[in-house]
């Protein structure tokens, strides 16, 4: 793992062809990408897939291997979190949610933060007693959309931050409670950590009253993964690596998404299974974009004429890879080290890059397409073989959408460029004409 290695110093860095500085300790993306080719076997797949295409004419398969680099800019957001007399916990966030499980990891930050309070591995009693409130700016000021992939890690960071807040004020007297506990040996087990919770509360209670006598304290804070008021903002980058492998009908053009392998760096997640569903329903967002997710605006009046399932198709079940394994880097370096366990990356919008894998697979399977014609076209010719190293974008004859040319294959031989998106008659154009 990433951790049994020899950490490089950390104010050394890389710079990306941009000038962009990556901390030489977060920079993921080399073991990702050697790991992943080792794990998904992929030199033997290549050889698999060259050995296919030359007994096959009119099915050809294509893999390949792309590397992501996503950077993301993360702002500070406010939170407030309140406890009533009862022990339960009100967390209000800045987010929405929309799917992301932005209110499962709000909780599960306040439950790890509070749970210091009570003894190890009990933390998790907490959970019971919090409540998520609904997204309002009659309950927080406006901070921010809830946009760029960045508003789970603010949401949590400024919930870790109004709890640290009630942790101040709870502590002496959790620590009275806890040398009672121990004193009178009392069960620290989930019962008598609940228990603990609520005499916490209701020492507190009886301590600092308020005029409203449910509300125990209430706190609110402003934060974000930067620990410099002076510095509203804080970049740092997310890495992933995928492997796809396609089969095309040169016949009919009709494609299948064989396998997708991916890895991906989403740093010292919160909530890994959450994490996990993000990376693979971005991937899918990504493979439907790229297949046949196209806006077809009317050329006169500029409307919209693909606003219905009828003309624009969302990926479907048919999309899906017939196998689909996904890894998460384990003992990812901390990007923020001083905010522990919140130190998580964005899992929305980058894993969607990782998609290229079966745009450049696709262009792999055209490509020995092509040098069957022309083998058959110059008999004289030797055949062209497939490169055996790892597959990935970078030449002339690539991926091309918009107008704008991407990268072609290693060792191709001149044909159309593959146009995006990957739909069946967008296909069986790039393909070569058939020959009886």
């Amino acid at each position: 793992t990433q951790s049994q290695k020899q950490q490089p110093e950390q104010h050394l860095a890389v710079h990306t062809t941009m000038g962009k500085a990556i901390p030489l300790h977060t920079y993921t993306l080399p073991y990702m990408w050697q790991h992943l080719q080792r794990v998904c076997a992929y030199a033997a797949r290549r050889s698999d897939v060259d050995q296919f295409n030359k007994k096959h004419k009119l099915r050809k398969r294509g893999l390949a291997m792309v590397p992501v680099r996503f950077e993301t800019m993360q702002g500070k957001r406010l939170a407030t979190v309140t406890l009533y007399s009862d022990g339960s916990i009100l967390l209000m966030h800045p987010g929405t949610e929309m799917g992301q499980g932005i209110g499962t990891k709000v909780k599960q930050t306040a439950a790890a933060t509070l749970g210091h309070l009570l003894p190890e591995g009990q933390a998790g009693v907490l959970l019971d007693y919090i409540r998520v409130a609904t997204s309002s700016t009659e309950l927080l000021p406006h901070s921010g959309i809830a946009a760029a992939s960045t508003t789970s890690e603010a949401a949590t960071a400024a919930v870790a931050a109004a709890c640290d807040m009630l942790l101040e004020r709870l502590k002496p007297a959790a620590d009275n409670l806890a040398a009672e506990t121990s004193d009178n040996g009392a069960s620290t087990g989930t019962h008598g950590a609940s228990a603990l919770w609520e005499k916490i509360v209701a020492e507190v209670a009886e301590i600092h009253p308020i005029m409203t006598s449910r509300v125990v304290m209430t706190a609110t804070a402003r934060a974000g993964f930067s620990d410099d008021d002076s510095t509203p903002y804080m970049t740092y980058h997310t890495f992933g690596v995928a492997a796809a492998e396609v089969e095309v009908d040169c016949c009919t053009g009709e494609r299948q998404l064989l396998r997708a392998d991916m890895m991906f760096d989403a740093g010292r997640s919160v909530n890994p299974a959450i994490d996990l569903g993000q990376v693979e329903g971005a991937f899918m967002m990504g493979v439907g974009h790229i297949l046949h997710e196209e806006v077809v605006e009317d050329e006169v009046t500029g409307r919209t004429v693909s606003n219905t399932t009828w003309e624009y198709k969302p990926p479907g079940i048919h999309e899906l890879p017939a196998e689909l394994n996904v890894y998460m880097l384990k003992d990812s370096p901390m990007h923020m080290p001083t905010r522990k366990q919140l130190s998580a990356k964005a899992t929305g919008e980058p894993p969607m890059l990782m998609s290229a894998a079966v745009a450049c697979a696709l262009q792999d399977a055209i490509t020995a397409a092509w040098a069957d014609h022309q083998a058959r076209q110059q008999p004289q010719q030797q055949h062209l073989q497939q490169p055996s190293g790892a597959g990935g974008c970078d030449g002339a004859n690539g991926v091309r959408y918009n107008g704008s040319n991407g990268g072609g294959m290693q060792g191709s031989v001149p044909h159309p460029a593959l146009e995006l998106p990957a739909a069946t008659v967008n296909i069986k154009r790039a393909l070569p004409p058939l020959i009886a």
